[in-house]
């Protein structure tokens, strides 16, 4: 049964009882949340660690502690989520790992998500695989990863996460946390995608993958607006790498300056989701020999700035029947 088939609306994992629930956090404190979104994934591989250092801050007259005396760091948490292409569950995931949309229409809803937010939302965050549950307070999103590949079974997106100190928690049960009704699926055939350089569509779209990150680091200073061991972000980047088929010489041409490119998804009910990368450094595409075709293999990255004025690396655009992300 292909992809995105009418009778594939079951969870797509194995495991069905493998489930991501998220809730917005307002603060770098644990608080109480109720109505978490309920959400799937397929994998996920959670890391603590806690680093031992050199204590240089004591020490002295008194003799309470000599300054070469070894002292334990902070804990950190931090684990890479693996989901499939839902059209409307990645719009929960955007809304963090991005920021709120801009919002329009009346059913089907149209969701801009622009890159290079100030400052990412906190979530709290539940995985459940049926015989542990996993709670992270203080979690942000460190990117997300589109991998679109049509001889796979299934095209996915992968994202970082990055909990505070030691957030991550097990537990038996799911105590105290209010979930939503699943969203419905909506996932887009193989043959459902199309790229677009200038606004032109090219070639046949054989695998792509675009990689946006957020890099995460912690903020070990007490300042009048930093709160100590906070989580802040870093320098974005983003980066695109596709193969096509059919390219022709004045299309090849184009990469002689910046373009933009899209890339486009349809599902069999016309609900959409648009992957722009308004501005995108390459060189000329590596041409591979295929038999009687040849394919391009395309390596860009991002630029954030057109004439002075800042672009978003990225703008992901959904439409679909959910009225607020």
């Amino acid at each position: 049964m292909g992809i995105g088939a009418a009778a594939e609306t079951a969870d797509f994992s194995k495991k069905p009882e493998k489930k991501f629930y998220i809730a917005p956090q307002p603060t770098d404190t644990a608080v109480a949340i109720t109505a978490f979104q309920s959400l799937h994934y397929v994998d996920f591989n959670l890391k603590d660690s806690q680093d031992s250092e050199t204590d240089n801050e004591y020490g002295g007259e008194d003799g309470s502690l000599d300054a070469s005396d070894v002292a334990l760091g902070d804990i950190r948490s931090a684990g890479d989520m693996t989901t499939r292409l839902c059209l409307n569950e990645i719009g929960f995931h955007l809304a963090h790992a991005y920021g709120a949309p801009a919002t329009s229409g009346v059913g089907p809803y149209v969701h801009v998500f622009n890159s290079g937010a100030a400052r990412l939302p906190l979530a709290t965050s539940v995985l459940e695989d049926g015989t542990r549950r996993q709670t992270g307070n203080s979690v942000v999103y460190g990117g997300i990863k589109v991998d679109i590949d049509r001889g796979a079974a299934f095209q996915k997106v992968g994202i970082p996460l990055f909990a505070r100190q030691a957030a991550w928690t097990d537990s038996a049960a799911l105590a105290g946390v209010d979930t939503v009704a699943a969203v419905a699926r909506l996932f887009v055939p193989k043959n459902g995608w199309v790229c677009k350089i200038n606004d032109v569509a090219v070639g046949k779209l054989i695998t792509a993958g675009v990689d946006y990150q957020t890099p995460v680091n912690e903020d070990r200073y007490v300042g009048s607006s930093v709160t100590a061991d906070a989580l802040w972000v870093g320098e974005r980047s983003c980066t695109n790498n596709l193969v096509l088929r059919h390219l022709t010489q004045a299309q090849l041409a184009a990469f002689d300056a910046p373009f933009k490119m899209e890339l486009i998804g349809t599902d069999a009910t016309g609900m959409t989701m648009s992957i722009l990368t308004p501005r995108v450094i390459a060189p000329k595409p590596d041409i591979e020999e295929d038999g009687l075709l040849y394919r391009a293999v395309i390596n860009g990255t991002a630029s954030k700035t057109e004439g002075g004025s800042p672009l978003p690396m990225q703008t992901i655009t959904l439409t679909n029947g959910i009225a607020t992300y």
